[in-house]
């Protein structure tokens, strides 16, 4: 079980990255985090009446929604299927349900196309080139 700051510093160094994998401790704590964020940042720019300042806490908020999206996608890849399915949210009614308990299932334990291995398991290792 990945704990609560190594899941936050994984979603936040790999918000710009959808390749690999996250756990679903990684993905749920990083949700709880994102979401803490967000509340706090509407708070906080809700109380400025500056259109500057609540631009930036639109901005602040995008980016927030942006690495959740990404990890989610990660996420789906660790349940062995790809980030396209995030779009079954816009599926009525059923959608977001699906899409939650898709991010509750275990792992594939697996190696799965989505890993990112530095050393590529041979795959036609049983059975050899005909030379």
């Amino acid at each position: 079980m990945t704990g609560i700051t190594t899941a936050v510093t994984n979603g936040i160094t790999r918000t710009f990255s959808w390749r690999g994998r996250a756990g679903r401790s990684e993905y749920w704590f990083y949700v709880l985090f994102c979401w803490a964020v967000v509340l706090g940042l509407a708070f906080t720019f809700d109380a400025f009446e500056s259109g500057v300042v609540a631009s930036i806490g639109g901005v602040s908020i995008m980016l927030v929604w942006f690495s959740l999206f990404s990890a989610m996608i990660r996420r789906l890849h660790d349940t062995g299927r790809s980030g396209a399915w995030v779009l079954i949210v816009f599926l009525p009614l059923i959608g977001g349900f699906w899409l939650f308990l898709v991010m509750t299932e275990p792992a594939q334990p697996h190696p799965n196309r989505f890993d990112h291995l530095a050393h590529p398991v041979d795959t036609n290792a049983d059975h050899p080139s005909p030379e």
